[in-house]
């Protein structure tokens, strides 16, 4: 078994691909390749210890795997509300985003990068 630094060493290098998936081929010195790269080591880790964290908690009997469930469920609804907030005529689906009022949304994405 690796130690720590091993394993979030060898989990970060993903990063470099995932950052390629995005951007393509950019040379490591490049500012987008620098900022991509800090945004996946980020929430790579982010998704591992959070993923330790509830396993332990679990395994400790602290709650169940039905209430992390539920709060889990709580949780991402209230966030995918707030975004429906923030980016009025724009709402989530089963199937992608629903754009319930192009002019709405069209306001809110007035200035962004083409």
């Amino acid at each position: 078994m690796p130690t720590l630094e091993q394993a979030i060493n060898r989990l970060n290098h993903w990063g470099m691909l995932l950052t390629g998936r995005i951007v393509g081929t950019l040379r490591s010195e490049d500012p987008r390749s620098k900022g991509y790269r800090d945004l996946f080591q980020k929430f790579l880790i982010l998704r591992a210890e959070t993923t330790a964290l509830s396993n332990l908690l679990i395994a400790k009997r602290v709650f169940t795997m039905d209430e992390f469930t539920r709060q889990l469920t709580i949780e991402v609804t209230e966030l995918d509300r707030a975004y429906e907030k923030s980016f009025p005529g724009v709402r989530s689906g089963d199937d992608g985003l629903i754009f319930t009022s192009p002019a709405a949304a069209a306001e809110v994405m007035k200035g962004w990068p083409q």
